[in-house]
């Protein structure tokens, strides 16, 4: 636990379990980066409409490669990078709001850059947004929770359709300055289209499923926490409360035994001032008197001596 001191000590990120995860999520990132494309299903492009026959024909469609020969890996290695170091460090909630939307702004930057850089599309970018909005969680009351998921989502359907257009040519038509370009349903075959319209939309729910997982899970380690703090406010409250009651015990005990101390020893130094006033009066004219009179002073004394030791 030593090696790993260091390194907690310079963090305020207050749960740990969740900067593991934001970790386990860039190293899914990294992953994606240098691992081989998968084989991207290749749509032709479909007939041409009647019409457009003065056009030129179709030039053919590149096939599909493994990898992205115009990935730029250290950019997007430094981007992921940048990103979990930025988790090591969260604005607190006494800073001002601005700092908190500069930070997670910079964080939605951050995951962008990484995917202009040559990402892999939705699902390179799905991992990085997820931790930039587990830290947003971390840092806004609820409704701002709500508006970094919005966001996330929102960037994602854009990554996620901005894939598939590119995927089936979409830009590739309208590069053509066609005046009137077709619908993308129109470049795609009935197949292709159901196919597309799953992929969609599955992917979309499950991202939108697990931003709304974060949301409650963060949601409920906040709510522990506070719970804890509230706890433990409540257990120091309790033992000041105990201390004060246990002094104010203890200074009722003084002042009774003080009053019993008081009135006992006060009754027998009267009773011992009369007996000796007496044994001075009778000293001269009846000594075997006064010698009684000084006995019982004697006793007195005793007795008020005997009550102060118990």
């Amino acid at each position: 636990m030593g090696r790993f001191s260091g390194w907690k000590s310079y963090s305020n990120h207050p749960f740990y379990l969740l900067l593991y995860l934001e970790w386990i999520l860039l190293a899914i990132a990294v992953f994606a980066t240098f691992a081989p494309s998968p084989d991207a299903i290749h749509f032709s492009p479909p007939p041409r409409p009647q019409g457009w026959e003065i056009l030129p024909p179709h030039p053919p469609m590149p096939p599909s490669r493994p990898g992205n020969p115009s990935r730029f890996i250290p950019g997007i290695l430094a981007s992921i990078g940048s990103l979990g170091l930025m988790g090591l460090r969260l604005p607190q909630v006494h800073h001002p709001w601005i700092y908190q939307a500069l930070y997670t702004t910079l964080g939605f930057g951050l995951s962008g850059l990484a995917v202009a850089f040559g990402g892999r599309g939705a699902t390179f970018f799905s991992a990085l947004l997820l931790v930039v909005v587990i830290r947003g969680c971390l840092m806004f009351p609820w409704r701002g929770r709500v508006m970094v998921a919005l966001v996330a989502y929102v960037s994602f359907l854009g990554m996620l359709m901005g894939t598939i257009l590119k995927r089936v040519g979409f830009f590739h038509y309208l590069s053509r300055k066609v005046e009137q370009p077709a619908d993308l349903m129109e470049f795609l075959s009935p197949r292709s289209q159901g196919f597309v319209l799953h992929l969609t939309v599955n992917s979309a729910l499950l991202f939108g499923w697990v931003l709304v997982l974060v949301l409650l899970l963060v949601g409920a380690l906040l709510s522990e926490k506070k719970s804890r703090q509230d706890l433990k406010e409540a257990h120091r409250e309790l033992r000041q409360y105990a201390l004060l009651v246990e002094n104010q015990a203890a200074l009722q005990e003084r002042n009774r035994i003080a009053r019993e101390i008081h009135d006992s020893v006060g009754h027998y130094l009267t009773a011992q001032s009369i007996q000796l006033e007496n044994t001075t009066v009778f000293l001269a004219e009846d000594p075997p008197k006064a010698q009684g009179y000084l006995k019982e002073a004697q006793r007195l004394g005793k007795e008020a001596l005997k009550d102060v030791r118990h």
